[in-house]
């Protein structure tokens, strides 16, 4: 049996939730079954692990935790009773520097040793949105609970939607509930960028498919997919991009409108200095006083994950970030007063966002293209599932080592 946690009220949540209740295949070969902790009394991973090992069957099998996350190493879940309910690797760090913390949050071994001593196969599934492009944070959390069991992320937004009945418009019915990945291609910018401009800088970027061929992202950037309005914001892609099922899933249900979408966000990032010498007045003393700091340095943390490399911008070949690409992709301004105490830098730098699902390669852009998901019927209708997004694969999740 898995056991999952993955609290939150917001709809994408709910979806989420509805997809774990539904997560179970009466094939043997598979034996996946998922109980969903929405418990009251848990609402921290620590009280998870300790429900689920003093009130459950042990040894388990795979433990799931859900919720937002980003790629910088953060994910909208509270940790323990102390920590801030972003969990990013400040907090993760504050923890893992704590023994008292640390050994709440180790997942206890027979959870994951069976009776004879041998070991039972059991993962930390996570299932939050491209918190595996921040390898240092996953293998952080790996060593937060106790480094013996492997954390398994993806790469890629994760999505859940539920597929439901209906009947002239109205819904009468669950079918089941399918997760489906999409690429995050994202591209920063120190100043705001013209739809022409935006093109270019994403036709110039060379965002590619998951394969191991990297095969490119066709360029439609321009046709289809860019809308004319790129203001701050979400929206619709220029054109909808409809994916097929391969199959019917029920109630002639064949194809899925994925959740495909433009993003663009410009969130101010203030950093005070307080009783400022004036040096930080000037941007290169300012630069300088940042890099100093000791959250910039290279073995920050359990995992050495400095704040410029969560915070990119990520290299698409996967080189960590320098501080200079950091501090270079934002434009700083100082505060009016020279006099400021504190001395308040505010960054601004422009994040541009094309969701795209992942389909089987090569993507074309069009209807033909056959989305990688899994499918799971809602539970007690005996429909079939289907799984084929497996953790395995390098190019959709990233495995901690070492395990």
């Amino acid at each position: 049996m898995d056991y999952a946690f993955a609290p939150g009220t917001e709809d994408e949540l709910r979806k989420l939730q509805q997809l774990l209740r539904d997560r179970t295949d009466p094939d043997p070969a598979r034996h996946l079954d998922t109980t969903l902790i929405d418990t009251p009394a848990v609402t921290t991973i620590a009280e998870f692990i300790k429900h689920v090992d003093t009130t459950f069957p042990l040894p388990t099998d795979d433990l799931v935790l859900g919720a937002h996350a980003t790629n910088s190493g953060a994910m909208t879940i509270d940790l323990d009773a102390i920590a801030p309910h972003q969990l990013d690797y400040q907090a993760l760090k504050d923890a893992h520097d704590d023994v008292t913390r640390r050994n709440r949050l180790n997942i206890p071994p027979d959870m994951y040793t069976t009776s004879s001593g041998g070991r039972q196969p059991v993962r930390v599934l996570i299932k939050g949105c491209r918190v595996g492009q921040a390898p240092k944070f996953v293998d952080g959390l790996k060593q937060l609970f106790g480094g013996k069991i492997p954390i398994i992320a993806p790469k890629h937004f994760e999505s859940a939607s539920s597929i439901v009945k209906t009947r002239r418009r109205r819904i009468v019915g669950a079918i089941g509930s399918v997760e489906y990945l999409l690429y995050s291609n994202e591209l920063i910018s120190r100043t705001a960028l013209s739809r022409p401009a935006l093109v270019k800088a994403f036709h110039d970027r060379g965002f590619t498919q998951f394969d191991a061929a990297a095969t490119p992202i066709p360029d439609l950037w321009e046709k289809k997919w860019i809308p004319t309005d790129v203001s701050p914001g979400k929206r619709a892609l220029r054109k909808p991009f409809v994916v097929s099922l391969g199959r019917d899933v029920g109630n002639g249900r064949t194809t899925l409108t994925s959740l495909a979408e433009f993003r663009h966000y410009a969130k101010p990032w203030p950093v005070p200095i307080d009783n400022p010498p004036a040096s930080v007045k000037t941007l290169a003393g300012f630069k300088a006083a940042l890099a100093a700091r000791p959250e910039y340095q290279p073995g920050w943390g359990p995992t050495g994950f400095p704040k410029h490399e969560q915070l990119g911008p990520l290299n698409l070949d996967g080189s960590p970030t320098t501080f200079d690409q950091f501090f270079d992709s934002y434009t700083w301004t100082p505060p009016k007063k020279k006099s400021a105490d504190p001395f308040t830098w505010v960054g601004v730098r422009h994040k541009y966002n094309v969701l795209l699902p992942v389909v089987q390669t090569p993507m074309t852009g069009t209807i033909s293209d056959r989305l990688i998901y899994d499918f799971f019927p809602a539970r007690g209708t005996g429909g079939t599932p289907f799984i084929e997004l497996l953790e395995s694969d390098a190019g959709l999740f990233y495995v901690s080592p070492g395990s």
